[in-house]
């Protein structure tokens, strides 16, 4: 079973060689993580041309961004025993995301016993909201092993 504050703190530190190959191939390593407090993350990213079709970065990635950065802010209150997996995802773009700079700030709204619903939103480099996605986050309770 991972523990959990051992990844985030691989994370945070720019080290994702142990990442899951989702993590290399959405190219999400190259943002900066920032555990700010348990269930409050932010991450910087540089917009990447790859990621556009083909003036305007692609939904989906943002989409996949936007979870990537909830899993995160889920991990730093996970115990180890705990898994989690993504219930329900909600995505609402309001600009389109064209180039330079994207922070992205994500917290913990409520949490239960066995779910976590956080928010997330994608500010562009003016200040001005790109993105704003909400997640439920399932809790699982695992065996140890």
């Amino acid at each position: 079973m991972p523990r959990w504050s051992s990844i985030v703190k691989h994370l945070a530190a720019g080290d994702v060689s142990k990442a899951p190959p989702h993590i290399h191939t959405l190219n999400f390593g190259a943002g900066q993580i920032a555990i700010k407090a348990p269930g409050h993350v932010t991450y910087d990213w540089m917009v990447d041309e790859r990621y556009k079709n083909p003036t305007v970065v692609f939904g989906g990635y943002l989409s996949a961004l936007a979870d990537y950065i909830s899993a995160t802010t889920a991990m730093t209150v996970l115990k180890d025993n705990q898994d989690f997996t993504t219930q329900d995802l909600r995505v609402i773009f309001f600009r389109p995301v064209l180039s330079g700079r994207l922070l992205c700030e994500s917290k913990i709204i409520n949490q239960s016993r066995s779910q976590l619903f956080i928010e997330t939103l994608l500010t562009l480099d003016d200040g001005k909201l790109a993105v704003k996605a909400s997640a439920l986050q399932r809790i699982l309770e695992t065996q140890p092993q």
